[in-house]
């Protein structure tokens, strides 16, 4: 009996000691888990994502119908049931929390990236919401609160070919230069 008071008495100081360890260990991998909109007094509904790496930012979010600014491009959508070769590829595990990764075709990279979450419409505002990802951040957690299923999610961007250099063309050019100076210096000896 005498050990269960002392512990009762030290549970608060070790779950301070326990909070500050895990407070150091979310800052030292730098996981930034982003609400949008993010305050109760706003919205009924909370969506969120966490990034495996970057950062994400509330875009916007609001009832009804994803409705984003002209001049923001749709690469993919989950509901679609299309995907192109020239796009990036966006998918998502789960029905009010799960996975999102977005695969960039080879010789392209993704930019301005946005990805947007909607759910049903209910009674519960917003029905979706849009996160700006720095660029390079390509997979990562997302979840909705209130359990009202993920309708879809649509992924938004700019895709740019990437200047990878060329190494084996180079070396083909070489090799062929070699060869003509071969074949030259064949027909002077002949």
């Amino acid at each position: 009996m005498f050990a269960l008071r002392r512990f009762t008495k030290l549970l608060p100081a070790v779950a301070v000691v326990a909070l500050m360890g895990a407070a150091d260990s979310v800052l030292a991998s730098t996981v930034v888990t982003t609400g949008c909109p993010g305050t109760a007094t706003t919205a009924d509904r909370d969506f969120s994502v966490t990034p495996d790496s970057g950062l994400a930012t509330c875009y916007d979010y609001g009832p009804g119908n994803i409705a984003l600014p002209s001049g923001v491009q749709l690469l993919d959508k989950t509901d679609d049931g299309v995907d192109a070769l020239s796009s990036a590829i966006l998918t998502v595990t789960g029905t009010v929390e799960g996975i999102w990764k977005i695969a960039v075709p080879t010789g392209y990279k993704l930019t301005n990236a946005i990805i947007a979450f909607k759910t049903g419409v209910a009674h519960f505002d917003p029905d979706w919401a849009a996160f700006k990802l720095t660029d390079g951040a390509l997979s990562g957690l997302w979840s909705v609160d209130k359990k009202h299923k993920l309708s879809h999610a649509s992924l938004y961007g700019t895709l740019e070919v990437s200047q990878v250099p060329l190494p084996a063309a180079g070396l083909l050019l070489l090799t062929g230069m070699g060869g003509l100076a071969a074949m030259r210096r064949r027909r002077k000896l002949a």
